[in-house]
């Protein structure tokens, strides 16, 4: 930004100004008049469409950046997958050590995530979605402060694989999502306050 003085000016000009994450919010803050408001993510907004899945036994979602693990990575899965007695299956895309692909429903892969006893993602909306359908899930999240971001929102810190080993011990740690859904609600309605009010200033302004 610092190499475009004419973004910087046009983003000056902006009145309303949310982010989803941190790290976003602290780029944005040295170029806006006022501090960025930080809202949940819009899949996050609402509670997820639930879609009926055709998979009826347990299984594993796994929804990835292909070719983004390490082969140490995918081995750590498989092996849990294994002692778990189930299935991986690919949101959205053909994996080839998965055991299955689903592809969307609706325009999105994440349906799979409702009925799933686990989900393993790298992403930050594999996350988001992880959260909103309440599974028990790991994230490969090194290195992405989005993702890191999201996680210290909603306290979930310890999801986060730092090394293959411990992807048996997060899985095998359950979530209390009771407490989650509690942060998420008072997310959810701080986020739509602000888009209610954001939207009437706005109106006022090109009202006058």
């Amino acid at each position: 930004l610092k190499d475009n003085p004419d973004y910087i000016r046009y983003l000056k000009d902006i009145n309303f100004v949310s982010v989803r994450d941190l790290h976003s919010k602290e780029v944005l803050s040295c170029f806006l008049q006022d501090e960025p408001f930080l809202a949940v993510d819009p899949t996050l907004l609402n509670t997820p469409e639930l879609i009926d899945s055709d998979i009826t036994k347990p299984y594993i979602a796994v929804y990835l950046f292909y070719g983004s693990l390490s082969n140490d990575e995918v081995s750590e899965i498989k092996k849990f997958a294994k002692s778990a007695g189930m299935p991986l299956i690919s949101a959205g895309q053909y994996i080839s050590w998965c055991d299955r692909s689903v592809h969307s429903s609706n325009g999105t892969p994440f349906y799979v995530f409702e009925n799933a006893r686990f989900v393993i993602t790298n992403t930050f909306h594999g996350t988001a979605y992880a959260i909103n359908y309440n599974t028990q899930f790991a994230v490969y999240a090194k290195g992405k402060p989005k993702i890191e971001d999201l996680l210290k929102q909603f306290e979930l810190t310890d999801r986060i694989v730092t090394i293959s080993s411990d992807l048996h011990n997060i899985l095998d740690t359950n979530i209390n999502y009771e407490r989650i859904n509690l942060l998420l609600h008072t997310s959810r309605s701080e986020s739509m306050g602000y888009i209610q009010s954001s939207i009437q200033a706005w109106n006022r302004i090109t009202c006058e």
